[in-house]
């Protein structure tokens, strides 16, 4: 049987800086949108951009993961196969959400043609970049994933200057428009979409275009859980910017729009994990082992440790300090008013990142897949009943506080269930969780009536510690030869011990 090798350690790299590289078009640039130009085309421009995003998930966060997933769990005789059925069921969607885009963004939502125009290219270019990217990270050929993204972040920066940096530096009339500065974030997408049709696809046979194979019912099943889950969990995020421009002033959409731009980095981790995770969860399911349960649950525990104390600790600068904002020259949002907005959605970043390992545990299992968006259901639920009553009388501030109480419940919810079907193999680390919640709010609350100095020394002392423990266990994982082979590799290497 022919040897197969993955090293954790390698595609996680890999698959950290292709994630970086897309957080540096998707999230960097958005965010530079907001340093150079004013709080209105910030939010003019955030509305846009989050449509694009949102009309995407069914595909993005839906049809191309489960592309990702069934690529993982067969042999690589049916990738092919399985890309085909993908390229087939984007290209339908594509064509429904053309039509149906434009009557809704004009009747409801009051948008212009130039408006509509940059949302379907957007769209385009996105949703066939995500489709080839997991297409590449179910095969876990990272490194070639890697190529193609270094390629097309070197063709975008030429664009990003002359369209989103000059025209501000050097007040070029011409190029003023906000709607110029999608182009570079267009043109990335699209370089990305040519590299991988010019070098791994071929010519469709427009005979059996629509024709499916009898995988198609499982493969379209696995998406719509998977679509749906993110459709109430990350695209109420997106939602929140969409509709914050008919309850909000411009100003203020735009202040929500930047902070929305400047935490979304973070998530960039919980991306990379994600992307690692399923194919590789995938795989070691094949084995009779536990693997992929002490993998999750490893991983877990390493997280935990390493990422609530660190925010924790930032959450408390920021409480402590609210003017230290606008030392980094961010006055025209007017961070001494609105500093507890990052606060918030950070709280909600974390809380998704803490639960990406489950998740990727539920979604690598076309049978616990459905979890996910029960449990997203829910969230999407608590945050709109907590906009409902929070929006009327506290305005921005409400969307925020719905967003954070929602992904709250998310994150334990998602950790419980796991503790209950697992029979407590996944999950104990939400007692963790819980303590640093805790600990963290009551030092909160103690900001006014103790010295700052004081907490954050103490906190500083918590979060050092706790760091190297989940560094330290985070790096046994990877270095777990267990967690590396594939199940093939593991049949193989049990023939020649038996012989």
């Amino acid at each position: 049987m022919k040897q197969l090798s993955k090293n954790i350690g390698s595609n996680f790299l890999f698959s950290f800086i292709v994630i970086l590289i897309i957080g540096l078009v998707n999230i960097g640039f958005p965010l530079l949108i907001g340093l150079l130009y004013s709080a209105e085309t910030m939010g003019n421009f955030s509305v846009l951009f989050n449509w694009a995003f949102f009309l995407a998930i069914p595909i993005a966060n839906g049809i191309a993961p489960a592309i990702s997933r069934f690529i993982a769990a067969k042999t690589g005789d049916e990738t092919p196969q399985i890309n085909k059925i993908g390229g087939k069921i984007t290209i339908f969607y594509l064509l429904m959400a053309i039509v149906i885009f434009p009557l809704i963004g004009v009747f409801v939502f009051q948008l212009d043609i130039f408006d509509l125009l940059i949302v379907i290219s957007m769209l385009i270019v996105i949703i066939l970049h995500y489709l080839f990217r997991y297409s590449l990270q179910g095969q876990e050929r990272f490194s070639r994933l890697f190529k193609f993204e270094i390629i097309s972040f070197a063709i975008f920066l030429p664009f990003m200057i002359i369209f989103g940096v000059l025209p501000n530096v050097l007040g070029w009339t011409g190029l003023s428009g906000f709607h110029w500065l999608f182009f570079p974030v267009i043109v990335y997408h699209l370089a990305f979409d040519i590299l991988y049709l010019f070098s791994e696809t071929k010519m469709m046979d427009l005979k059996k275009f629509f024709s499916f194979p009898e995988i198609t019912k499982k493969i379209l099943l696995y998406a719509f859980f998977v679509g749906i889950g993110s459709l109430f969990s990350l695209g109420v995020s997106q939602f929140q910017i969409i509709i914050s421009d008919k309850y909000l002033t411009e100003f203020r959409v735009g202040v929500l729009g930047f902070w929305d731009s400047a935490i979304k980095p973070i998530s960039l981790i919980s991306v990379a994990i994600g992307a690692m995770t399923i194919p590789r969860i995938t795989n070691l399911q094949k084995s009779k082992e536990e693997h992929d349960v002490s993998f999750v649950n490893r991983i877990n525990y390493g997280l935990t440790l390493l990422i609530l104390p660190i925010f924790g600790l930032i959450f408390l600068i920021i409480a402590g300090y609210p003017n230290l904002f606008d030392h980094l020259g961010l006055t025209k949002y007017q961070t001494a008013i609105y500093w507890i907005i990052p606060i918030f959605l950070c709280f909600q970043v974390v809380n998704n990142l803490i639960a990406t390992p489950t998740i990727s545990y539920y979604s690598s299992s076309e049978r616990k897949v459905i979890i996910n968006p029960i449990i997203s259901f829910a969230y999407s639920l608590v945050v709109i009943v907590s906009w409902i009553i929070l929006v009327p009388r506290w305005d921005i501030w409400g969307f925020v506080s719905g967003i954070a109480i929602g992904s709250l419940v998310f994150s334990l919810a998602i950790q419980i269930t796991a503790l209950i079907i697992t029979k407590r193999k996944i999950g104990m680390h939400v007692f963790l969780m819980l303590a640093f919640y805790v600990l963290g709010g009551v030092s909160l609350i103690l900001l006014n009536y103790m010295s700052n100095i004081v907490l954050l020394v103490l906190w500083s002392c918590i979060t050092i510690s706790s760091v190297i423990l989940g560094i330290l266990l985070i790096i046994k994982v990877l270095k777990n030869r267990d967690y590396s082979i594939t199940y093939e590799e593991q049949a193989t290497t049990t023939a020649e011990t038996s012989n």
